[in-house]
């Protein structure tokens, strides 16, 4: 059986709707500003700022970006595990742990209460805190002082001083004979 492939044939008076647009001065002062900001170069400072942390990190050198990312870290790790509650191993009457407060601050509440029965909680707990801060504050210290190293030592850049040694040739240096290095006799 044979198949037919029947193309219906365009008419003149089959045309997509034409839509008139409608009055758009509702955004036209918005378009007009972006214009005028294009022309007087806003724009191009408006997108540096946006883009300025980003420009610098993908300009950094490796060395550096590492020192950046380890200091970050060593910071941030530092103040967090001072931010973080100081617990006992042990339990109080009620059955809870002994939160003994943060790196920053203690809180010997509990630990009072629960001091009763002459367990020494309070000492414990001045013992815990001591221990975070021996070695949360040098972490964060640490960190910090990779941070200001960044600051304080001044990227490398090229002067033109090495540009200029590059195009110096290189020097020759000739050994004498050994008969120029003899005193001359008369």
């Amino acid at each position: 059986m044979p198949v037919f492939n029947v193309m219906p044939t365009a008419s003149p008076h089959l045309h997509p709707p034409q839509h008139d647009p409608q009055d758009l001065s509702l955004f036209e002062s918005a378009r007009m500003d972006r214009e005028m900001a294009r022309e007087m170069g806003q724009n191009l400072k408006r997108r540096n700022n946006k883009s300025a942390i980003g420009t610098a990190l993908a300009n950094m050198s490796t060395p550096r970006l590492l020192i950046l990312m380890t200091g970050v870290l060593l910071l941030v790790g530092g103040l967090l595990a001072l931010r973080f509650p100081v617990f006992l191993p042990d339990f109080d009457q009620w059955g809870f742990q002994i939160n003994c407060g943060t790196g920053f601050g203690s809180d010997l509440a509990q630990a009072s209460t629960a001091d009763s029965a002459g367990t020494h909680f309070v000492g414990q707990c001045y013992a815990a805190i001591a221990m975070r801060r021996a070695w949360t504050v040098p972490v964060a210290v640490a960190g910090a002082l990779l941070l200001s190293t960044l600051l304080l030592r001044p990227t490398r850049r090229h002067s033109a001083n090495t540009e200029t040694a590059c195009e110096i040739p290189p020097l020759r240096l000739s050994w004498s004979s050994p008969s120029r290095m003899l005193p001359e006799s008369s």
